[in-house]
């Protein structure tokens, strides 16, 4: 963002009177903090250059994973919040229905208000998903990825419809990523693409994996099909403009990071690299 300078701040001439504000993440920061001491600040060459450039290039795509993964985790929890307002809402309501037209107190109905995807779902499937998902958020957020991924899994039993499946297959990929069990996340974030072809999401965490694992190429398809799909994804230009950079398509990476600083001007790494490039 930018900020109007102080009235009373003398600039050199030529000088635009504004700042410029950046913001990242918590990951963002630590590895741009790292990069500038392992690689900026490094005035001699490694005999074995090209390893340290690719245990890198690892360490830079399990970071930006994690940062998805959380960020998709806290809006996870956000639409459950939302979810559960409106069910305790709903009950409310119909409590309320229930004693304004029966002369005696009675026990309120279930309430209408349910999870998207399973709401044609016999009321004990319901009941049954939506404890063990409430149950996997919980864990997930408490970094109990084993538990989490038992309830994941009960879920998937449970045999909702296919929206469901592709979220919870998702949710149970980010899991076992989290515990390194990097094969089994790809195959969950593959099924969870199987089962909603528009889960642009769950291409992007499989790009991640497959970059860090060294499948470029398979990363830069999952890359592609994501855009295709979601077009508006600056975040994912750049991740994969950081991709085809470390494999020197640097003209391709250009590109990309031109196109995620039309959509987000404010993308400071995006605008970084692209100054690297452009001066290499």
């Amino acid at each position: 963002m930018e900020l109007p300078v102080p009235d009373n701040m003398r600039l050199p001439p030529g000088c635009r009177p504004v700042l410029e504000v950046q913001v990242r993440t918590i990951l963002q920061d630590a590895w741009a903090e790292v990069e500038h001491e392992l690689i900026y600040k490094n005035h001699f060459r490694y005999p074995n250059n090209d390893s340290i450039r690719k245990k890198l290039a690892a360490v830079n795509a399990s970071l930006s994973l994690a940062d998805m993964i959380f960020q998709e985790i806290r809006d996870m929890q956000k639409e459950m919040a939302v979810w559960g307002r409106e069910r305790f809402k709903a009950m409310l309501d119909k409590a309320g229905e229930n004693l304004d037209s029966l002369p005696g107190v009675r026990e309120p109905e279930l309430p209408q208000a349910t999870l998207p995807g399973i709401e044609d779902l016999p009321a004990g499937n319901r009941a049954e998903i939506e404890r063990h998902l409430m149950a996997a958020l919980k864990a997930h957020n408490e970094h109990n990825y084993h538990e989490a991924i038992r309830h994941y899994t009960q879920v998937l039993e449970c045999n909702p419809e296919l929206s469901v499946r592709s979220a919870v297959f998702s949710h149970r990929g980010m899991a076992y990523f989290m515990l390194q069990q990097e094969s089994l996340a790809l195959s969950d974030f593959d099924r969870s693409y199987q089962c909603d072809k528009h889960n642009y999401r769950a291409l992007n965490y499989r790009a991640m994996i497959l970059r860090r694992m060294g499948y470029v190429d398979q990363a830069l398809e999952c890359f592609a099909l994501s855009l295709d799909i979601s077009p508006q994804q600056a975040e994912v230009y750049f991740l994969r403009a950081q991709t085809l950079a470390e494999i020197a398509r640097g003209a391709e990476a250009i590109a990309d990071l031109q196109r995620a600083l039309e959509l987000d001007p404010a993308h400071a790494e995006a605008r970084q690299l692209l100054e690297r490039l452009k001066a290499s």
